[in-house]
């Protein structure tokens, strides 16, 4: 029995033709395409590598960042590895503010801390960023006139610069009276680097922080193995800032130039890098969790 014929006009398949209906689908979203490469900065050539670098270009956090800190750490310390963070982060345009009064911290003017007294606020995020210590520095024309060194003995006679105390709102930083029982204090200032400026003058002696002094050649450490103080530093982030990829990211370049510079934080200069290279280590790690 042979099949049943349907009578109608034979099958012909289209070549190098499109329905209407594709065509119009098909302009349409290379029309959209092209509009969101040009959205991106990206033409019609565009290739995946130029694709895949553009979205990492856009992934990459940006915005303005606040950082409140003390005008030493923040002068000797932050702002010589700003051009590093500009090359790592160049979306994100940091403020440096400089204060040392709690009242400052605890208005939340800023993104981001570093404070040198572990703060009681609500609503932030308190991790430990690096240990530092402090020693007495004096003048090399100080120590010229009193034979080249000091002894214990001879700090009793010895002129200092101090704080003004009244005026501290940091960490008390106890004098060593079992050491001077009563100092000679012959000029205060409330700016450590004030304080640093008058020691190099030849004014006397003062506490300063290594950070500030270790590396200013016109200092000398007097009774190093003798006299030290440690102290730590404190990084906060209101919670609300927290949520800023901006934020966070300048929260890990601190934690890692805290660690680049932990030799001369604490004291121990014997391992710093020439001036204008970086410190070791390379490979970083670490880094608080969370941010």
């Amino acid at each position: 029995m042979s099949p049943e014929r349907i009578d109608g006009p034979p099958y012909q398949p289209i070549v190098g033709q499109v329905p209407h209906q594709c065509q119009s689908a098909r302009e349409e979203f290379r029309g959209a395409t092209a509009r969101r490469l040009a959205t991106c900065g990206l033409g019609p050539r565009t290739t995946p590598f130029d694709f895949k670098s553009k979205l990492k270009e856009l992934d990459a956090p940006a915005g303005t960042v606040r950082l409140l800190t003390t005008e030493a750490f923040g002068i000797s310390v932050v702002a010589p590895w700003a051009a590093r963070l500009r090359r790592l982060h160049p979306g994100i345009k940091l403020e440096l503010l400089t204060n040392s009064r709690k009242s400052v911290f605890s208005a939340r003017e800023f993104d981001l801390a570093v404070t040198f007294h572990q703060p009681d606020l609500a609503d932030v995020l308190v991790t430990r960023l690096a240990d530092y210590g402090l020693g007495l520095y004096a003048s090399r024309g100080y120590l010229a006139g009193r034979g080249g060194s000091l002894t214990r003995e001879q700090l009793a006679d010895a002129d200092f610069v101090w704080f003004i105390e009244s005026l501290q709102e940091l960490p008390e930083l106890p004098f060593p009276r079992s050491l001077v029982p009563d100092p000679r204090v012959v000029f205060y200032a409330t700016s450590v680097l004030g304080q640093q400026a008058a020691v190099a003058a030849g004014t006397g002696v003062g506490l300063l922080p290594h950070f500030v002094a270790a590396l200013d050649e016109r200092l000398v450490r007097v009774l190093p193995d003798e006299i030290g103080i440690s102290r730590t530093s404190w990084l906060v982030i209101p919670t609300e800032s927290s949520r800023s990829p901006a934020t966070r990211a300048v929260a890990r370049f601190l934690h890692r130039i805290s660690l680049r510079e932990r030799v001369r934080l604490t004291g121990d200069t014997s391992g710093l890098a020439p001036s204008g290279q970086d410190r070791p280590p390379h490979r970083l790690s670490a880094i608080t969790a969370g941010y």
